[in-house]
């Protein structure tokens, strides 16, 4: 059995090394990295000032016991993971729609980063 000539093997190459992530999806993954590390250190800024603590019970509860971190950093992956690796999967006129995940969750963790250096700030 031959192969036609304009198709191309599927490949999962997530990272981009081999297949060359398009510049949309370097931008998603961009977006939710800067969110989740501008929250992480906008939240220690914060919290090294007298009087201020975590107002989210869950997170309080994984920083006490030491887990926010690996806990954001496997989130992090999954979500980045998950939505290339669906983007992948489908046609290049849906894949925007799996792209949004990284986005929407970069976009909410910034919006949280700038709110805990305005509390650090005011």
């Amino acid at each position: 059995m031959r192969q036609l000539a304009h198709a191309a093997p599927l490949r999962f190459d997530v990272l981009g090394a081999r297949a060359g992530l398009r510049l949309r999806e370097r931008a998603a993954c961009f977006v939710a990295v800067v969110g989740v590390l501008g929250d992480q250190v906008s939240t220690r800024l914060g919290l090294m000032r007298p009087g201020v603590s975590e107002s989210n019970p869950f997170t309080s509860w994984l920083m006490v016991r030491g887990l926010w971190l690996p806990f954001d950093l496997t989130l992090l992956s999954f979500t980045v993971l998950a939505s290339f690796v669906s983007a992948r999967a489908v046609g290049p006129r849906e894949r925007w729609l799996f792209l949004l995940a990284p986005v929407v969750f970069g976009v909410v963790r910034m919006v949280a980063a700038v709110w805990n250096l305005l509390l650090f700030v005011l």
